[in-house]
């Protein structure tokens, strides 16, 4: 790069950055941040002091935290629209880089990023109907729909995200399509056990939260049937799902009630940290996921990081990320999923195959190769603007 190239300082609003997913995202594309061969002098960081206590001080990196970020929604949201552009404008940002579409700041160039789709899943939106959290997935996409129309720039994180998008609204500003990485950790490649049902104990693994669109207790019923059909020893492990919505909780809870009060072959655990979900996935026979919408399915390409016969919810963007290297089931319909989980029970070699499969597809999910795209696409539209 020329010493003559003009150099930008941006700002990144990170403030809506809550979920465990976009608090992975920011940590990693700043840490790969190729300031060297870059165009972008200085990112001033906007976020709450939990996230930016986590991210290193680089010196091209200003950290900002802003007292109303402690506030409630409305006092975040009041710091966004009014105040943060009067700031931006003191510290001559020439871009401003919102990680969520949920912004209402407005400040020129702006990029965003298509983080969440479940608010544009008409079927989905139809099990939240009329509750407090429907209205709030119906403003939500209005405040999307708002923010891409007045962006500049757009990232969308897969094929799939950008076709949603297109169904609501005339898209007439840039975008890219960047894939979030995986962490290496998840690299473990477990033993796959030729005579799966001859052990003691054939584990299924299913990680997710609470939420009615995870389908839960579609799970907890494909291996109740299978146990019943077979009589083969099936564990289920259900990371992460002692936490989220109140009512799929509940459903999850009556489930396991009907169909395993004992709890003799479902395990439940809150949310954990990624070493503790490594032990999970080393010790996991075939991995479930089994979700009917997703923007960027983390844990789906992170069983896949792992090595691992994965069965799979056949709907998009499921398919576009896993490819042929899983097999596909209907997450409405238990019965499928159970036949799928069958297939590779007495399938040694195609589990064998479709892990490795696995594995080597999710080579093209680097934390490198996003930071670059992100970066790289920033820097587009700079150039364009200037």
């Amino acid at each position: 790069m020329s010493n003559l190239a003009k150099k930008y300082t941006i700002a990144i609003d990170a403030s809506r950055n809550k979920s465990g997913g976009a608090i992975v995202h920011i940590l990693n594309i700043l840490n790969h941040f190729n300031y060297n061969n870059s165009i972008i002098q200085k990112i001033h960081l906007f976020a709450y002091d939990e996230l930016l206590n986590q991210i290193p001080n680089f010196d091209w990196l200003v950290k900002h935290s802003p007292s109303l970020l402690k506030q409630n929604i409305v006092f975040q949201l009041y710091w966004q629209r009014f105040i943060l552009p009067k700031v931006l404008s003191k510290l001559e940002c020439d871009l401003l880089f919102s990680t969520s579409a949920g912004s209402v700041c407005r400040y020129k160039p702006y990029v965003t990023m298509s983080r969440e789709l479940l608010s544009f899943d008409k079927i989905v939106l139809k099990r939240y109907f009329f509750s407090f959290r429907w209205i709030r997935l119906s403003f939500l996409r209005r405040v999307q729909l708002s923010s891409f129309k007045n962006a500049d720039g757009v990232i969308f994180l897969n094929e799939n995200a950008l076709k949603v998008i297109q169904s609501f609204q005339t898209i007439s500003y840039h975008y890219k399509i960047v894939n979030h990485g995986i962490s290496s950790v998840f690299n473990i490649h477990p033993e796959i056990k030729k005579d799966l049902f001859l052990e003691d104990k054939i584990v299924l693994t299913y990680v997710s939260n609470a939420e009615l669109y995870k389908n839960i207790p579609n799970v907890i019923e494909a291996v109740n049937l299978l146990r019943k059909d077979t009589g083969l020893p099936f564990h289920l492990n259900l990371v992460g799902s002692l936490s989220g919505h109140p009512i799929a909780l509940k459903n999850n809870r009556d489930t396991i009630k009907l169909l395993d009060s004992n709890l003799a072959f479902i395990h439940q655990t809150p949310k954990v940290t990624h070493d503790v979900l490594v032990n999970y996935l080393n010790k996991t026979d075939i991995f479930i996921f089994a979700s009917s919408v997703e923007n960027m399915p983390n844990t789906l390409i992170e069983g896949m990081t792992a090595c691992l016969p994965i069965v799979c919810s056949k709907l998009s963007p499921m398919i576009e990320m896993a490819g042929d290297s899983v097999l596909y089931f209907n997450p409405e319909n238990p019965t499928d999923l159970k036949n799928a989980i069958l297939q590779y029970v007495y399938n040694y070699n195609l589990r064998q195959e479709l892990a490795v499969k696995s594995f080597e597809k999710s080579k093209s999910f680097s934390w490198e190769k996003s930071s670059k795209e992100t970066f790289d696409f920033l820097e587009e539209i700079l150039s364009i603007q200037s």
